[in-house]
C-alpha cells in the first residue's frame, strides 16, 4: 500500500513543486486545522523582502492522505487544540513523508507547554517515527544561525 500511495505522489504533476517558488503547505484535518487565518500572506511577503526565497502565491493544503503531501518540501501542522489520532495510514505516511526529507514545522498555537496540542505531538511523532527522538536544540545549533551565514 505504502508503494501505491508513492507512486501516485510522484504522478501527480498537479502537486509538483512550482518552478522555483517556496510552496507553503499546510496540513488540513477535522477541527480548527488553521488558527491563523490571515498568516500565510503576511508571512510570505516579509520572507519575499527580508531573504531571497520566491514565494508562491497561494498555500497548498494537504491532508497527511494527500499525493500532494510528498510534493510539498514544506509542511506546516497548526492548531490550539490537538488533531484528531493519526490512524495507521497516516501515521505511515507521516513517516514516509519525514524519511524522505519532508520538513513539519508543528506550531503548538495555544501556547501551553505540556498542553494538548504538545501531547498529541510527541504521540504522533513516537507512532510514526518510534526510532527518532523527539529533543529539543540547543541554542547554538546551526538551525538557529543559518539565515545568518
Amino acid at each position: 500500500m505504502k508503494a501505491l500511495a508513492l507512486l501516485l505522489a510522484l504522478a501527480c504533476p498537479a502537486a509538483a513543486q512550482t518552478g522555483d517558488l517556496f510552496v507553503w503547505g499546510q496540513v488540513k484535518y477535522a477541527g480548527a486545522w488553521d488558527p491563523y487565518p490571515g498568516v500565510f500572506g503576511d508571512v510570505t511577503r516579509w520572507v519575499a523582502e527580508v531573504t531571497s526565497i520566491r514565494p508562491a502565491p497561494a498555500r497548498r493544503e494537504v491532508t497527511l492522505k494527500d499525493p500532494a503531501l510528498f510534493a510539498s518540501p514544506f509542511v506546516v501542522l497548526a492548531g490550539k487544540a490537538p488533531p484528531p489520532p493519526l490512524d495507521e495510514e497516516e501515521s505511515g505516511r507521516l513517516r514516509d513523508y519525514l524519511t524522505s526529507g519532508g520538513f513539519l514545522w508543528l506550531d503548538d498555537s495555544s501556547g501551553l507547554p505540556g498542553g494538548a496540542f504538545d501531547r498529541w505531538t510527541k504521540a504522533a511523532l513516537a507512532k510514526a517515527a518510534p526510532d527518532a527522538e523527539l529533543k529539543a536544540l540547543t541554542p547554538d545549533h546551526v538551525l538557529f544561525k543559518t539565515f545568518f551565514l
